[in-house]
């Protein structure tokens, strides 16, 4: 009997590398929020992670961005609201949420830095947990397509968004 296997042909070895490769940095971009994602399976909420740049795009493809985000001043319709405290802009968040959208509507938390993978949930749980969100990125957007609804939360103390077409 042979134990001995067969070498890999080149072609293999570099499929064998590219996985491995994927695999890593999907790992390294998962750890980005793992004490997130720790926190809200504690808290048995559902959600999904998207690692993909969907959401974004939708916010690309409607709104004027710079280089720091939207430019809400050219968004008709919108509004703009200052905010001091990490408190206070917790309350905000969570008024601007649940005045605009119902509790089981399906959003998409996008968070600044753009390694970070996207979260899928309720409206509800972002509503009610702001602050899970607001501390692992002070800058961060709330999206829910099917509403046309955006919001963003600059750290240099506003929250903008529009709700609707």
């Amino acid at each position: 009997m042979n134990n001995q296997r067969q070498p890999l042909n080149r072609e293999e070895l570099l499929e064998r590398r590219k996985a491995l490769k994927a695999r890593l940095e999907r790992e390294r971009r998962l750890a980005l929020i793992a004490d997130l994602t720790a926190s809200l399976k504690n808290l048995e909420i559902l959600f999904t992670v998207h690692l993909g740049r969907e959401s974004v795009e939708w916010i690309f493809d409607r709104f004027p961005v710079v280089f720091s985000g939207i430019d809400w001043d050219k968004v008709p319709g919108s509004t703009t609201r200052p905010y001091g405290e990490d408190d206070e802009k917790d309350r905000l968040i969570a008024g601007i949420i649940s005045e605009h959208l119902t509790p089981e509507d399906a959003v998409t938390v996008i968070f600044g830095n753009a390694d970070t993978p996207c979260l899928g949930l309720e409206a509800r749980t972002v509503a009610r947990h702001t602050d899970l969100f607001t501390d692992e990125c002070e800058d961060l957007w709330v999206v829910c397509p099917e509403k046309a609804f955006c919001l963003e939360c600059y750290h240099e103390g506003y929250v903008g968004y529009k709700a609707g077409e």
